[in-house]
């Protein structure tokens, strides 16, 4: 009998004690040793550690997982793959263009029958027609002959652009648009407080480059056999300090198509 008082008494007094306790949470009071590479989830009494996507181990000891290696990327296979800590980038091979996984692409097709020239004022636009209809992720532009100044007395003559100062490394000043003269979007363009100037830089690319190589548009380009499409020069384009311009450009156009 005295046995069962004591058991009983004991009994009372835990169940009275653990109705007053609160857990602890080791996860945000960092009193855990999860892995850096790893996640803390919070469990009554205690945590349990697991190792972040990309990376592999018991969740205290984490490894990065080494995707290019054990082929469980998803690079295009014109691309090529470049392992990071719990991930993994991927580049087009040279020569293709794209953004490494949904394509990469070389399929690079002349647009143009006579080389496409463009003036500098007085809306001296180039004009040029698609010759295949598909879809296009961007364009190229290829110098033939010619060259443009911007305030002719002050600046040096180049292939795409204006070489003054003011304009810092946002000197690129071609541009390609619609027959509307609406630009399409292949770069990022300088913006005014009232006005974007059309002005823009190329990675890999100055205003005297043999090639302007666009950036690609944010979904592909559907065109049509006979669309036109116009080169302009910036300044001519915004009808902006033009009285001083002068020169005049001459290209081969290309598309890249899916």
């Amino acid at each position: 009998m005295a046995v069962v008082l004591m058991l009983w008494a004991h009994t009372s007094y835990f169940s009275v004690f653990c109705n007053s306790c609160v857990d602890t949470d080791e996860c945000t009071s960092r009193k855990h040793d999860c892995s850096f590479d790893g996640d803390c989830v919070n469990v009554v009494g205690s945590y349990q550690c697991s190792c972040k996507p990309g990376f592999t181990g018991d969740g205290k000891i984490c490894q990065d997982i080494d995707e290019c290696n054990d082929g469980s990327h998803d690079c295009h296979f014109a691309a090529d793959c470049t392992n990071s800590a719990g991930s993994f980038d991927c580049s087009c091979q040279s020569g293709h263009l794209g953004d490494g996984r949904h394509f990469c692409s070389d399929n690079w097709k002349k647009v143009n029958i006579d080389p496409v020239c463009f003036g500098t004022k007085n809306d001296d636009h180039g004009t040029f027609h698609i010759q295949e209809a598909g879809q296009i992720y961007t364009f190229k532009l290829v110098h033939t002959s010619g060259s443009v100044t911007c305030v002719s007395i002050l600046a040096i003559p180049t292939k795409w652009g204006c070489s003054l100062p003011i304009y810092g490394n946002h000197n690129l000043m071609t541009v390609i648009t619609y027959s509307n003269k609406t630009v399409l979007p292949l770069t990022e363009f300088l913006k005014g407080n009232d006005s974007t100037y059309y002005t823009y830089q190329l990675d890999g690319a100055d205003f005297n480059s043999a090639t302007l190589v666009f950036k690609l548009f944010p979904t592909p380009l559907v065109v049509l056999v006979g669309q036109q499409f116009q080169l302009w020069y910036a300044h001519d384009l915004v009808n902006y300090t033009e009285d001083n311009n002068g020169g005049k450009t001459c290209a081969d156009v290309y598309a890249l198509y899916h």
